[in-house]
């Protein structure tokens, strides 16, 4: 089925391009600790941007799919494209993975199940659980959508409950100190499914909330969506500075601001007039591969010793040398196409 002009428009642009890259660029800062503890707020808004973008364009392309079978298509399409990008990255850098995972320090078969468990649940390489969880959390809300015909009231507060938890084993740990119950069943539980916060759970709302705009089931107008991220912004700022006042916080993935804030920025940033960038292209090819490819030069910078404060910007160096040769070489190794 042919998705007219207005939709196209409506759904990607340059101006993406260039978030994706700014995006990729303060997730690299996050982990490289490139900048003060004061931006933290603010990077913890490029993984929810991050879900929300790739699932309203995910979803608004699916809207125009009246056929189930057209969307299941869509479907397999769109989880191949991160099994993909999992996959590759991960065997490229498996063996700095493996000294850092430990997989291979357990025996046979329990390394391959270690190993299988940090691919679908946890990380492999640093930020990958961004991809499997997008492949995770999108099937279960496929199914729950269009399968089971979830009333969006039931899938929202399912969705927004998960992500509440993650909310408290994250930046909310330090309030509520575990009983050794409770220590032991989220002990068990993270052995098999993975820590909440850096997995599906915290992946499920920021998905639907990409599907609710693509449907425009969620709108604000521009002028409102300014005023929200201007107050979400604030907001965010006050939750981050009263938690680190008041409890010891060793995980910051997850805040209640960033459930106003990002929605609110991103549909404000959805009315932006296009911006017509020649490179742009480029930009979202090199952006999957910062994105991809950051966390483990940092593993293996960190293992060959090189001096702490040029890491990041070697690290940075080494994450664009990358991306211009699998792009490079992407149209003459075939394989190389799965890369970005």
């Amino acid at each position: 089925m042919n998705i007219n002009s207005e939709t196209v428009r409506k759904i990607g642009g340059d101006k993406y391009d260039i978030l994706k890259f700014i995006l990729a660029l303060l997730i690299f800062s996050l982990h490289s600790n490139l900048l003060p503890i004061y931006f933290r707020p603010f990077q913890r808004m490029a993984v929810p941007l991050f879900f929300m973008m790739s699932s309203n364009f995910f979803f608004s392309k699916l809207r125009q799919l009246p056929q189930t079978a057209e969307r299941h298509r869509a479907l397999v399409k769109y989880l191949k494209r991160f099994f993909s990008l999992l996959l590759f990255w991960t065997v490229v850098f498996i063996i700095p993975l493996n000294i850092q995972r430990h997989w291979s320090s357990h025996p046979f078969p329990l390394s391959v199940l270690s190993f299988l468990q940090s691919l679908a649940c946890g990380s492999t390489f640093i930020a990958s659980w961004f991809l499997s969880s997008t492949i995770i959390a999108t099937t279960i809300l496929y199914w729950a959508i269009y399968k089971a015909r979830m009333a969006t009231w039931l899938v929202f507060c399912l969705s927004l409950s998960a992500y509440l938890i993650c909310c408290r084993f994250s930046l909310y740990s330090g309030f509520f100190p575990l009983s050794p119950m409770q220590q032991t069943a989220l002990n068990v539980y993270q052995q098999y499914l993975g820590v909440p916060y850096n997995s599906f759970p915290a992946a499920l709302i920021w998905i639907f909330i990409g599907k609710m705009i693509a449907y425009e089931e969620l709108r604000l107008t521009k002028r409102v969506s300014l005023l929200l991220s201007c107050a979400g912004f604030m907001l965010l700022l006050f939750e981050y500075t009263l938690v680190y006042l008041s409890a010891d916080i060793a995980y910051t993935d997850c805040s209640v601001s960033l459930l106003i804030v990002c929605p609110a920025f991103f549909m404000y940033f959805t009315y932006l007039d296009d911006i017509n960038i020649k490179h742009a292209r480029l930009l979202r090819k090199h952006s999957v591969v910062i994105f991809c490819t950051h966390g483990s030069f940092l593993i293996i910078y960190h293992l060959l010793f090189i001096t702490p404060t040029i890491i990041p910007y070697l690290t940075l160096a080494s994450c664009l040398l990358t991306g211009m040769l699998v792009i490079h070489y992407s149209n003459r190794i075939q394989i190389l196409r799965y890369s970005h």
